[in-house]
């Protein structure tokens, strides 16, 4: 009977079984997932916060800033509004070969945007079939942010062209909001080889092409051009059939960045961060300043060789800003400059 009894202190316990242990390495990895989980939600939860309270800030101290008052641009505030509400509305842009986008058509009472993406130019019903053409080129400025079809600088100078003892000449608006002088150089080039041919062509450039150098650290480069590349990338991930599963992490990964880059703590951070690296405030303005020249230089002499190439007269135009003029600023033009230099962050992700 000794050490043979059922239950004995000598006979062995079996071992576990195959599906116990199944079981527990189950719980294991939901444990650890759980806490990935958490950790990760907590770590979105803070970031979410943090996003959130660095816009209220933003929000509030740029409530501090004097509003622009609309008298100083549009005689009734309300109708001011609406007409600031309707160009919000014609924002909506749609891919163009060569030069990323155009505007979509737009029908509205003070902004109309026709089916080739082209502002509409107020001007006489006989200058349209005229034989000559005036065609101009520009950012926004050209293209009239702010300012209702009549008042834009093409429907000004179709005016004073109608009211003068000129041959009647059809005006055409190719500006657009954030385009530079470089890409302007390709509208001309496209609509050459589409077949319009100008009598006369204007550029209207400045601010762009400074602003989108001082972006990309050079001159010449499109706006906000590394979306366009992010864009690039995760468009070739996505038609990457050889390795699919390398294929989903580079597109997961490039949606992320996307995603990431919406916010506007992430761009002040990783600014901060490139300027730490950097070792400056900033790129050398004079070495920066004389990229600009030379790239506008270039366009310059282009435009001039298709202007002798395809017999058309070329005006070039170094537009003035409210951050350098001396003249006395208005009350708006105080509060606007307030405005764009009182969130940088923001300001080098508007485009105009």
């Amino acid at each position: 009977m000794n050490g043979t009894a059922s239950g004995g202190r000598g006979v062995p316990q079996p071992a576990a079984t195959g599906p116990s242990k199944r079981r527990r390495r189950v719980a294991l990895v939901f444990r650890v997932l759980r806490d990935a989980w958490l950790v990760i939600g907590v770590a979105v939860l803070l970031w979410a916060a943090l996003e959130v309270a660095y816009r209220l800030q933003a929000v509030v101290r740029m409530s501090r800033v004097p509003e622009a008052t609309a008298a100083d641009a549009f005689p009734d505030s309300a109708a001011w509004r609406a007409l600031v509400e309707e160009e919000r509305r014609t924002y909506r842009t749609r891919w163009e070969p060569l030069v990323y986008y155009r505007r979509e058509p737009f029908a509205g009472t003070w902004f109309n945007v026709d089916s080739a993406g082209l502002r509409h130019t107020v001007q006489p019903a006989d200058a349209l079939g005229a034989a000559n053409t005036v065609a101009f080129f520009g950012g926004s400025t050209m293209w009239g942010t702010f300012q209702p079809d009549s008042a834009t600088i093409p429907s000004q100078i179709a005016a004073r062209l109608a009211a003068s003892d000129v041959a009647p000449a059809r005006v055409i608006n190719y500006g657009e909001f954030g385009y530079e002088s470089t890409r302007e150089l390709v509208v001309l080039q496209r609509i050459l080889q589409e077949g319009v041919r100008p009598a006369v062509v204007v550029f209207y450039d400045g601010i762009n092409d400074v602003f989108t150098a001082v972006q990309h650290g050079r001159a010449g480069i499109p706006l906000n051009d590394q979306q366009r590349a992010r864009d690039y990338l995760f468009g070739r991930t996505v038609f990457d059939t050889r390795l699919e599963v390398s294929a989903d992490v580079r597109s997961l990964a490039a949606l992320t960045e996307a995603m990431a880059n919406r916010s506007w703590l992430f761009r002040r951070v990783r600014a901060a961060l490139t300027r730490h690296a950097a070792g400056q405030e900033g790129p050398d303005t004079a070495s920066l300043a004389r990229d600009i020249v030379t790239n506008y230089r270039a366009v310059f002499d282009a435009a001039c060789a298709l202007a002798t190439a395809n017999g058309f007269h070329v005006l070039f135009y170094w537009q003035p800003t409210i951050h350098t003029t001396g003249k006395p600023l208005t009350s708006y033009e105080r509060a606007l400059v307030e405005r764009l230099e009182g969130d940088p962050v923001q300001a080098r992700a508007s485009p105009r």
